[in-house]
């Protein structure tokens, strides 16, 4: 019989711990020790019963539990991995009571699991038996903390809402407390204005320009943003893929779905991974440009943001 013991993300631990606790006991030597001490322990059981006249039952049984229990007979365990089904292991000679305690203990946590995923019906890409303890937690927090992996579209961005985005929330063409609440920054920061320009690091097709960058209007500006963003997408997101799976030990093939399922699960929000990393790429493109800004005149970030409320309170009144 095969007795079975339940991990989400563990096998490769538990593998070598059961390895190494089947190479320890199997050695000739260590057997030998172990029931050179048996007889040891024998002889003084017998002798302390026969000198005081006291018979312990409790000795004997746990002699018997711990020698026949770990030392005598062998179990084979299988090592699930929920999380990874295909890496499940099987060790051999394991020994027995380590084997059932091993079972029986992760037997008890994986229907616990199972019961409370039932309870709360959360959605299979969620489930601690799919994916494994907070992971949901853990997409959207990365995905919040993204930022453009690329320092020329990097660049660009914030000059451009410094330059176009924030003399709009100033001069009343955009309403701050749109941008502050908008699911989409990145149509949010949509700026036309005929008489703004900005520099670009990002040529018209979204690859990076050399040298000096270039003076283009607002609208233009814009245009080259999201060529750009568009441009580095796709290695951006595979590399935040590698990262989340390494780190969570997942198939790189689960992320879209954890991180798309996470947002509309905890953040009730409909989006694409595409959605997640430009939303907040622009998060923090917004906080460099209200820092570049504050450098630039002269002033602090909290004096800007004091400015801002005004212009807000402005625009309600």
């Amino acid at each position: 019989m095969v007795y079975e013991i339940h991990t989400y993300g563990g096998v490769d631990f538990l593998v070598a711990v059961l390895n190494g606790v089947k190479l320890l006991l199997g050695g000739s030597a260590y057997l030998t020790l172990i029931k050179a001490m048996a007889v040891l322990g024998l002889l003084f059981f017998i002798g302390w019963v026969v000198f005081s006249f006291r018979f312990e039952i409790s000795w004997l049984l746990w002699f018997t539990i711990a020698y026949l229990g770990f030392f005598v007979p062998k179990v084979d365990v299988a090592v699930i991995d929920h999380l990874r089904p295909g890496n499940t292991q099987v060790v051999t000679g394991v020994p027995a009571l380590l084997g059932y305690t091993g079972h029986l203990s992760s037997a008890i946590g994986d229907g616990l699991t199972n019961l409370m995923e039932q309870a709360f019906s959360l959605p299979a890409e969620l489930q601690f038996r799919s994916v494994g303890y907070a992971t949901s937690l853990h997409a959207v927090r990365a995905g919040l903390l993204e930022q453009i992996p690329e320092p020329y579209v990097a660049g660009s961005a914030s000059r451009y809402i410094r330059d176009c985005v924030l003399y709009d929330v100033l001069d009343g063409t955009k309403a701050v407390n749109t941008i502050l609440t908008s699911p989409d920054l990145l149509a949010a920061f949509a700026s036309d204005h005929p008489s703004r320009f900005t520099e670009t690091h990002i040529a018209a097709g979204g690859s990076q320009i050399e040298g000096a960058p270039e003076v283009v209007t607002c609208l233009e500006g814009y245009s080259r943003l999201t060529a750009g963003l568009n441009t580095i997408y796709n290695s951006w997101w595979g590399r935040f893929v590698q990262s989340l799976a390494g780190a969570r030990g997942l198939d790189p093939n689960q992320v879209d779905p954890i991180v798309t399922v996470s947002y509309q699960s905890l953040m009730n929000v409909a989006t694409t991974p595409q959605s997640v990393l430009f939303q907040s790429a622009m998060i923090h493109s917004f906080d460099e440009a209200i820092q570049l800004q504050a450098k630039l005149t002269g002033s602090d970030t909290y004096l800007l943001a004091l400015t801002l409320a005004q212009a807000q309170y402005q625009q309600r009144t």
